[in-house]
């Protein structure tokens, strides 16, 4: 009987210490969601060994645009605010596509751009993929001919 007990007392310490273990794992630990959005289709990311992975905040002022330019990879882009209008290059009308906050833009790299056409600023949450170790998430483009100036 002293042997049943001991053990069950073992067994309850264990659980005990466990349980303190796990919710003790988050002391000194915080997270900061930076942004939230549905994604309105498949999407898949790729990206090669020893390439960078980098996550900016990118806020655009009412008025101004990211001009023209590409990604060495793929992009995952969370609109938190503001309403991003945005110039594919690959579309052959090259027609605006306007994104508000809680939208999600994936990209594949290929040419594009970016206005503020509002009032307030646009603030973009951006994951880039297969960027060169230590290199430019960004590169500036020519406008493709088939989009407006």
């Amino acid at each position: 009987m002293r042997r049943i007990v001991g053990s069950i007392v073992v067994v309850a310490l264990g659980v005990l210490g466990f349980a303190t273990v796990g919710g003790s794992q988050q002391t000194g630990v915080t997270r900061a969601e930076l942004g939230r959005g549905k994604v309105g289709g498949a999407y898949t990311v790729k990206g090669g060994d020893g390439t960078d992975v980098v996550v900016q905040k990118v806020t655009i002022e009412p008025g101004a645009t990211a001009a023209w330019h590409t990604h060495p990879g793929s992009e995952t882009a969370i609109i938190v605010a503001g309403t991003l209008t945005f110039f594919d290059g690959d579309d052959q009308k090259c027609a605006p596509h306007e994104y508000k906050a809680g939208d999600v833009v994936v990209g594949s790299g290929h040419v594009h751009q970016g206005k503020n056409l509002g009032k307030e600023a646009v603030q973009i949450v951006v994951t880039y993929y297969n960027v060169p170790s230590g290199g430019a998430a960004a590169t500036p483009a020519s406008r493709p001919a088939n989009c407006p100036e």
